[in-house]
């Protein structure tokens, strides 16, 4: 037997209350919802990803200071010219990247996630 507050969503199917089960195509795209979902997805990343790396900065100047994250990039730099390179060219890839300074086609990011 089926609950009657289910029978009577059931019985209301079909009627423009969303309840229905006609599968329907939404253009996330086009709608102001996705947008603002996009806007607040990249919001809490870059919130995340700031609050991650102060933790560590906190962390590493009260325990062990060499665990910094730009002594460790010091460190990468010192270690052969190529790592120097490697670390100069993802920063600049990276800078690059949040300034949109490249089209997608040259842009390393874009690039990797095709």
């Amino acid at each position: 037997m089926i609950p009657s507050s289910l029978s009577g969503e059931r019985r209301a199917a079909g009627r423009g209350n969303g309840l229905d089960s006609t599968p329907r195509k939404v253009t996330f795209e086009t709608t102001n919802f996705a947008r603002e979902v996009h806007a607040m997805t990249a919001a809490h990343g870059w919130i995340g990803l700031i609050a991650a790396i102060t933790a560590w900065e906190v962390f590493a100047l009260r325990t062990n200071p060499d665990l910094l994250l730009s002594r460790g990039a010091d460190r990468a730099r010192a270690v052969h010219p190529a790592a120097n390179i490697a670390v100069h060219a993802a920063v600049i890839a990276t800078a690059g990247h949040l300034l949109r300074a490249w089209p997608d086609r040259i842009d390393p990011f874009a690039l990797v996630s095709r």
